[in-house]
């Protein structure tokens, strides 16, 4: 093996050794504290994904009660270890629960 091709594979491993220790999964750089704010009890599914995007289904949020368990719960999250927001929507997909993670 000829040097050059040494110094290529190395730097193959290295690349992918840095690019392995990043956020793992993907970034919703909408899920920010200010956004957060603007979602109120009673705000539509529709309105909540036009802001933050689409959600993904969720299990209930930390403040949810044992009544909350028939809500529909959706989340969203900056990545994978970071701010996260947790909605529960009735059934006429409104706001009745909203929960927030967001790291110091």
């Amino acid at each position: 093996m000829t040097s050059s091709v040494r110094l290529l594979l190395c730097l193959f491993l290295l690349m992918a050794l840095v690019v392995g220790c990043g956020p793992s999964g993907p970034v919703n750089d909408k899920v920010t504290k200010a956004n957060f704010d603007k979602i109120q009890l009673e705000a539509k599914l529709a309105d909540v994904e036009a802001l933050l995007g689409p959600g993904q289904p969720s299990e209930p949020g930390p403040s949810a009660k044992p009544e909350d368990k028939n809500l529909s719960w959706k989340k969203w999250q900056h990545s994978p270890k970071g701010a996260e927001i947790i909605i529960g929507f009735d059934k006429s997909n409104t706001a009745a629960v909203i929960d927030k993670a967001f790291p110091q």
